[in-house]
């Protein structure tokens, strides 16, 4: 492709980037005076069946109109054409010149709490432009904002609606639907892990890439829990942070506000989260050490859910964190002691009878026990029925990470997802198993239905196997699937077709 004329006009003159959906070049608009440079995303469609072709052609000329109307924004690339040669379709964007934040948030350096003011302020303000244009940007991370080397402004790039033209050339309409959600864990919430992203969506991948900023660490599912790597409440699915960082107050609400697990407690606009930002004073009050309540209820869950992140999750009705904090204590009030009230003798006693009682009925009073929210009420269910009732049991979250390891390229820990006696049962273990999955493109994932009691799962789905670049087969497979209490997860222990 070096050296080659794309429409005429655009000549290619070094790869971007590359993936199993087209390449992005950087080319030079040899029409315009000077040449000047742009980038060029092709986009290859998997088929090359008339009907196909036109569904896959509209849609990509619906997702050129909306770049064109976000190119507006001075912190967006300007859609500059977008075209179709030789049934493979081209975008042609403005080329920014500029270092992305990937290259600035090194692990272990923190910045400091104005220069993760000054990141959420400009992120938010595009990306209230870009919801208010009705598109939801799905892939907001350290390496789609860049930071412009002539005036130091934030420019967002790669939205999440060309990843979905690049799905739909892939995949097809039928397949749009079902395949792994557009994203990048670490970033990704739950809701848009099952592909029902909202702008708060968008928030909560800002407020990860602050977080990251001020703590230094890394949101990477690969280093959590350790030394380097975020932690997670495995209860309650939150992001557990403030003990890693001296901040303000104010700045430490406002991030964990974006960063809540349920999407209905962010903030619902990014004209909202930058209207509380606007309310911190230029100043900042000195900062503080921000820990966790010494207070830790007891909740009984079981088994535990894992990260929401790495097990795609549909919304969870109540959040368990919530329901802690409506039954926790009170502890009685007692006011300031005076030295006129407690020389009396009279108003000591009634004053210490009047304590005694309260803290009598603290301790006699019946011990509540949080429960799954559709569980009966004389009876705890181990797991949960219901995938409304609670996300993180779903079987289908198992099986869609499943796939979605694959298609990432983890087969080792793809292959983890499988019990030791499955692992077993194959005729020439890991190595023809890795072989084989490496051997493709993707996979496809359809789910058909699922049925699931205590500690056991079946889960019917259709798979599209793609090599080169083209579907190679599409079959019906059945995994069966167990709860491992000691891993927190679903683990396929057989399968038939």
């Amino acid at each position: 492709m070096i050296g080659q004329l794309l429409s005429g006009r655009y000549k290619v003159q070094r790869i971007l980037g590359a993936g199993g959906f087209g390449q992005t070049f950087v080319a030079e608009d040899t029409q315009r005076p000077g040449n000047p440079v742009c980038v060029v995303k092709q986009l290859k469609p998997a088929s090359n069946d008339p009907s196909f072709l036109e569904t896959a052609r509209r849609k990509f000329r619906e997702e050129g109109e909306a770049l064109e109307k976000l190119g507006e924004n001075p912190q967006i690339p300007r859609l500059l054409a977008n075209f179709e040669q030789d049934q493979e379709f081209y975008l042609v964007q403005e080329f920014i010149d500029g270092q992305t934040l990937s290259a600035e948030l090194q692990v272990g350096k923190k910045w400091t709490e104005n220069q993760v003011v000054d990141l959420l302020k400009q992120t938010l303000s595009v990306l209230a432009f870009v919801h208010q244009n009705g598109v939801i940007h799905r892939d907001v991370k350290p390496d789609n904002i860049i930071r412009r080397k002539s005036d130091n402004q934030l420019i967002l790039v790669d939205f999440g609606a060309v990843k979905q033209v690049r799905n739909q050339t892939a995949m097809g309409q039928k397949m749009l639907s079902a395949t792994i959600a557009i994203g990048t864990p670490g970033y990704m919430p739950s809701e848009q892990a099952i592909g029902k992203p909202k702008p708060s969506s968008d928030i909560y991948a800002l407020g990860v890439i602050a977080i990251q900023a001020l703590t230094g660490l890394s949101p990477s599912p690969q280093q959590e829990d350790t030394d380097t790597g975020f932690r997670y409440d495995h209860n309650t699915g939150e992001l557990v942070w403030q003990d890693k960082v001296q901040v303000s107050a104010n700045l430490a609400a406002i991030l964990t506000k974006m960063v809540k697990f349920r999407s209905q407690e962010r903030y619902t606009s990014a004209v909202e989260a930058l209207q509380a930002l606007d309310q911190l004073q230029s100043g900042y009050t000195p900062t503080v050490q921000v820990t966790s309540p010494s207070y830790q209820p007891t909740v009984q869950v079981t088994p535990q859910p894992t990260r929401p992140v790495h097990a795609p999750t549909v919304q969870v009705s109540e959040s368990v964190s919530a329901r802690n904090q409506q039954n926790r204590p009170t502890a009685p009030q007692v006011a300031p002691r005076s030295s006129s009230g407690f020389n009396n003798p009279v108003i000591f006693a009634g004053v210490l009878l009047f304590i005694i009682g309260v803290v009598s009925v603290y301790l006699l009073r019946p011990q509540s026990t949080v429960t799954s929210p559709q569980a009966s009420s004389t009876s705890q269910q181990t797991v949960p029925k219901s995938p409304e009732s609670t996300s993180v049991y779903d079987p289908k979250i198992g099986v869609t990470e499943y796939y979605k390891l694959i298609n990432n390229r983890q087969i080792d820990q793809a292959f983890q997802m499988l019990t030791p006696e499955f692992q077993n049962d194959k005729a020439k273990g890991y190595k023809s198993y890795s072989d084989w999955w490496l051997s493709l493109d993707s996979v496809g994932l359809e789910i058909i239905n699922s049925n699931w009691n205590t500690g056991t799962a079946t889960v019917d789905t259709n798979l599209t196997y793609f090599r080169n670049g083209k579907p190679l087969k599409t079959e019906f497979l059945r995994p069966y699937l167990r709860w491992n209490d000691s891993l927190n997860k679903w683990q396929i222990y057989n399968s038939e077709k």
